[in-house]
């Protein structure tokens, strides 16, 4: 049970720093674009890449998490994930403004 206060108490963190820097617009409530979504196809066992390139919207200071796929990944401030197995997923970006989006890959 500690293991699992301590891995919340650490998301928890994550969210609330993100949105207390300057680089946030919280009144841009324009929904969250991107320009392309690279995947490398895993060769081996979990050797898949994603990543989300040129996001907009949804006021900056962007998170991303895998919330469904062979994996899942809590989130995290860079816009790639490494060493994956191949199969599907669905990534959710959110930016400060609380707008999010679910792309599917």
């Amino acid at each position: 049970m500690k293991t699992f206060y301590q891995l919340s108490l650490s998301i928890i963190l994550i969210l609330a720093s993100y949105g207390a820097h300057s680089q946030c617009s919280e009144t841009d409530t324009s929904a969250i674009q991107f320009t392309s979504v690279t995947v490398d196809t895993a060769r081996c066992e979990s050797s898949g890449r994603i990543q989300i390139n040129g996001v907009t919207g949804g006021g900056g200071e962007y998170v991303y998490e895998i919330t469904n796929g062979p994996v899942i990944r809590i989130v995290q401030s860079q816009n790639f994930f490494n060493a994956l197995p191949g199969g599907n997923y669905t990534v959710k970006i959110s930016g400060c403004s609380g707008e999010m989006r679910d792309i599917s890959v």
